[in-house]
């Protein structure tokens, strides 16, 4: 598992293919069907990549990153790598299903780009890149060794201006060694990067860090200025062997750090963590205060086996933590026990302020090695995405997730699962499958309005998603998203604005917005988005009458079109397409 995180990973075009609508409601055991699924497909030929990174923003746009050698297309752009492989980071709007703009970076060697996070209007990518120098836009770095023999870590922050977007700022960090960037998280200006290093010392602003052998965890916060941005501290986490710091979550000003050690005895801020086998997992809250921080507490799960760690989410003082583990993996009060090689397992851990507890553990698979990569968590629904029947001999290896149980079209296929979250235990609410007769995986999963966002790679001539087919003609490894759509995500628009109307829609001239009488909301602000995510209309603080609110929005001067009307109250979020004729 550890070894595909770390692949260079190579991107082509998309193509966008819709089966039919998303079925109405669905009983318990059944699972929501696909909705659509986009494609690699190389313009030039060359080998395809994989490891998509998808975020969502506040709108429900849809925005990616990966790599890709030759050239690549969205939409109406086409990108051309200047080397091995490039960057991309690109926007998709759900309203058009279509690609907004696409932007690259990269230099004659060989670039990775793999975590991707979104505040308003600021995108941030970070990754890693080996070329002498690297080009981002107007911005370029150059390669600590100057010869690009060894890869250094980038942050880049883009400027998405609706229906296009250019680079701001870019930050290099790294020493003479071979170190790479696994992952970031925002939040405000603030944006969290981790990653590991081997360099023997790596600058990171005014501190240096010493690795303590192997290659070693970081997790430094850069604080982006707007033209600029500075780097504000850093932490580590090692020991003799190799750390791979997978995952980061952010809620305000504490950021949860997971991934999995080799080391005999991992060393995170004030606390020692003994690994009980070849390969264990840790996770770890860390406050930032400033310009400093510290480990609050940190936690080791593994067994005899190789466990991991590999995914994050938070919600509220639930921490969520997925991966893989073999054999018998003692976790809380109990034990799991994998049913083959290795199994998925999802845990929630609860953050007591200086400790945290496990409240509950869930296991899934089969007699294959089965593993969880990617976690998203709305209310008390959390999804879990990954792949099923690694390596296997068996023609169509299954794996149980409760009482659904998917088999493979043959090798590793992709699931998509949706547990819920009960307090003290979980349930499995249904699974899904997807993939060809070759080797599928997936990687990231995120959320936007009531889709399900699953990015990853295929190997083979084809792979399907329920009806999307994918096709792939040159058999190489290719990346896709896929979307599904689950109806308990259209249900959980917040109470305050559960009864939002607009209407006529169809409309032309001007649409009312409604709040009924009883919602609780003394005011509201509006925008009115158009497909290429450009604000056409908007108001804020508008008063909310004891007896409804009947707001009448304009929209002359308007082109025919879909919009999207965003409505907030407070923390509460509401979204409606409207149809301008």
């Amino acid at each position: 598992m550890k070894q595909l995180l770390q692949l260079f990973l190579n991107y082509q075009g998309f193509l966008l293919l819709l089966p039919g609508l998303l079925l109405g409601h669905q009983a318990r055991a059944q699972a929501p069907a696909w909705h659509s699924a986009m494609g690699v497909l190389s313009n030039t030929g060359n080998d395809q990549g994989a490891n998509v990174n998808i975020v969502t923003d506040a709108s429900g746009n849809v925005y990616l990153t990966g790599i890709f050698m030759g050239s690549i297309t969205f939409g109406s752009t086409t990108l051309t790598s200047a080397g091995s492989s490039d960057v991309y980071v690109a926007k998709w709007s759900p309203i058009t299903a279509s690609f907004v703009w696409a932007q690259r970076a990269g230099g004659p060697g060989a670039e990775d780009a793999r975590g991707i996070a979104v505040v308003g209007s600021n995108v941030y990518v970070a990754g890693s890149f080996n070329s002498p120098a690297v080009s981002f836009g107007p911005i370029t770095i150059t390669n600590n060794t100057g010869s690009g023999s060894s890869s250094d870590m980038f942050v880049a922050k883009l400027t998405d201006a609706g229906s296009a977007a250019s680079f701001t700022w870019v930050q290099r960090v790294g020493g003479p060694g071979t170190d790479e960037a696994f992952n970031l998280a925002a939040s405000g200006p603030n944006i969290y990067l981790t990653g590991y290093f081997e360099s023997a010392q790596l600058p990171f602003g005014s501190t240096t860090l010493a690795n303590a052998g192997g290659y070693d965890a970081l997790l430094g916060k850069l604080v982006d200025q707007g033209s600029t941005c500075a780097l504000a501290w850093v932490r580590q986490a090692g020991g003799p062997g190799t750390e791979e710091p997978y995952a980061l979550a952010v809620s305000g000003s504490t950021v949860y750090w997971a991934g999995a050690f080799t080391s005999s005895t991992l060393a995170l801020g004030g606390t020692t963590l003994p690994n009980a086998g070849s390969y264990d997992g840790f996770v770890a809250k860390v406050v930032d205060a400033g310009s400093t921080s510290s480990v609050a507490w940190a936690q080791r799960v593994g067994g005899p086996g190789p466990d991991d760690i590999a995914s994050l989410a938070v919600s509220g003082s639930a921490v969520y933590i997925g991966g893989a583990f073999s054999g018998a993996m003692a976790l809380g009060g109990g034990t799991l026990t994998s049913a083959g090689g290795r199994d998925v397992y999802v845990a929630r851990l609860t953050d007591a302020g200086a400790s945290a507890s496990v409240a509950w553990a869930q296991q899934a698979g089969g007699l294959d090695n089965d593993f969880a990569y990617t976690l998203a968590v709305r209310g008390p629904e959390l999804y879990v995405a990954g792949h099923f029947g690694a390596a296997s001999a068996v023609p169509a290896p299954t794996a149980t997730f409760g009482s659904t149980t998917l088999t493979s079209a043959g090798n590793s296929d992709i699931f998509l699962t949706r547990l819920t979250d009960l307090g003290t235990s979980a349930s499995f609410a249904w699974a899904q499958r997807g993939g060809g007769n070759s080797a599928d995986l997936a990687y990231t999963v995120a959320l936007g309005g009531s889709s399900v966002y699953v990015g990853g790679s295929f190997l083979g001539s084809s792979a399907a998603f329920g009806a999307a087919f994918i096709s792939n003609a040159s058999g190489v490894e290719a990346g896709y998203m896929a979307i599904l759509r689950d109806p308990v995500l259209a249900a959980a628009t917040p109470a305050a604005l559960a009864g939002l109307a607009l209407y006529p829609n169809p409309a032309r001239g001007a649409a009312t917005v409604q709040l009924p009488a009883g919602a609780g909301v003394a005011q509201v602000s509006f925008t009115l988005t158009d497909a290429l995510g450009r604000g056409v209309r908007a108001a804020a603080g508008v008063a909310v009458p004891a007896a409804g609110l009947l707001y009448d929005l304009p929209l002359a001067g308007l082109a025919p079109g879909v919009y999207l009307l965003r409505v907030q109250a407070g923390g509460a979020v509401a979204a409606r397409r409207l149809v301008v004729e």
